[in-house]
């Protein structure tokens, strides 16, 4: 009986010592855990911290690009109308003559061209061309220097024949290749004047 008893108490003490080692093991994950749970915590916390940054940052971002936007909408705007004010220049009027004979049935008529500087600061570079309805040019001067407020006249001519017919002449005003004023003057004919 007594080697029941202490089959009994080893068993008893074995169970009890794998309770305790079982129980003590958890309190060991458990310690180990904590710790564990809490640094993911914190990292989660930090993540959200950032993730609400990097949101933050890009309602900044989106805010800033709209105001380059309407800050270089503002400053074409302005661009523009200093253009407007400073590269003012155009052709005023563009007349004709009588046709006077020249030689034979051969007649020329004369024409005008006025350019205008009405804008505010010198211009330099300017081209006229002066062109037949069919493109062949008539005409082209440069004017070196156009002072703020200053008129130039152009003369040119034209040669016809009695039977010529009616003819247009297109006169363009151009500043580093870009048309500033277009004109057009109608010929006639030499007997309808």
């Amino acid at each position: 009986m007594m080697s029941k008893k202490i089959l009994c108490s080893i068993v008893l003490i074995t169970l009890t010592a794998i309770a305790l080692s079982t129980w003590s093991y958890q309190n060991y994950l458990q310690n180990q855990a904590i710790p564990l749970q809490t640094q993911n915590k914190n990292l989660e916390d930090e993540n959200t911290y950032y993730e609400n940054q990097t949101a933050d940052l890009q309602n900044q971002v989106n805010q800033l690009q709209i105001e380059v936007n309407n800050l270089q909408t503002q400053i074409n705007n302005y661009s523009s109308i200093i253009q407007n004010r400073t590269n003012k220049v155009a052709i005023t009027s563009f007349y004709k003559t009588m046709w006077l004979p020249v030689v034979g049935m051969t007649f020329q008529r004369f024409f005008y061209v006025t350019v205008c500087n009405v804008g505010t600061n010198n211009v330099s570079g300017l081209t006229l061309d002066i062109k037949s309805k069919g493109n062949s040019t008539i005409l082209m001067h440069t004017i070196d220097l156009l002072n703020a407020g200053e008129s130039k006249q152009i003369k040119g001519y034209i040669l016809a024949g009695l039977d010529d017919i009616d003819q247009q002449l297109v006169a363009t005003l151009v500043l580093d290749g870009v048309v500033l004023d277009e004109k057009e003057l109608p010929i006639g004919k030499i007997l309808g004047y």
